[in-house]
């Protein structure tokens, strides 16, 4: 994960820094930068997006935080809270059990929901950013419990229709989504 997080950083500087056009000008302003990941792509970018100052934006689709959730939500392609429990020789496990706080103290300092808070209220030289969480109904891959994880640190606002149970998620109030309705056949 660190090593996309690092491919991110030089991808932005070389978009930001380089001369892209024929005639030799950068066409690229920072504000025209936007950052779009899907699952572990979203992870990473959580992780990119806190202290990149130059990408305005991001997009994440089934995107979760909270390895212990992850591990435990996920049910393809391959069922991992079955393989751990398995491994562990336990009927049951939850995040009280030691191992999983193990695994999860193992992976705190990639772990989105420990950089979330910083998309919204960033250091003084990093702008805060425009945020959109996709969280797709019936995703077998991240658990849907990860994503209203990280859809709460971000601090974002459910937007539509509300077809996933993000209980901790506020809904957008105002006319900042009037113009956010529902298109018959879009199912």
């Amino acid at each position: 994960l660190l090593q996309e997080v690092s491919d991110l950083f030089h991808i932005a500087r070389g978009l930001t820094t380089r001369a892209i056009s024929p005639t030799g000008a950068n066409t690229l302003s920072s504000a025209s930068l936007a950052f779009f990941g899907h699952g572990t792509g979203g992870q990473a970018g959580v992780l990119f997006l806190s202290r990149e100052p130059d990408v305005a934006a991001g997009v994440f689709s089934a995107t979760g935080g909270g390895f212990i959730d992850l591990l435990l939500g996920a049910r393809a392609p391959v069922d991992v809270a079955a393989g751990l429990r398995l491994s562990l020789a336990e009927d049951e496990l939850n995040g009280m059990h030691p191992a999983m706080s193990l695994l999860q103290r193992h992976f705190d300092g990639v772990d989105p929901m420990n950089h979330a808070a910083l998309l919204h209220r960033p250091p003084e030289d990093i702008p805060p950013k425009h945020l959109f969480l996709l969280v797709p109904a019936g995703d077998r891959q991240t658990a849907p419990g990860a994503m209203e994880s990280l859809a709460y640190a971000t601090r974002v606002v459910r937007v539509g229709t509300d077809y996933a149970d993000l209980g901790g998620v506020r809904e957008v109030e105002g006319n900042s989504a009037r113009g956010n309705q529902r298109i018959a056949g879009m199912d």
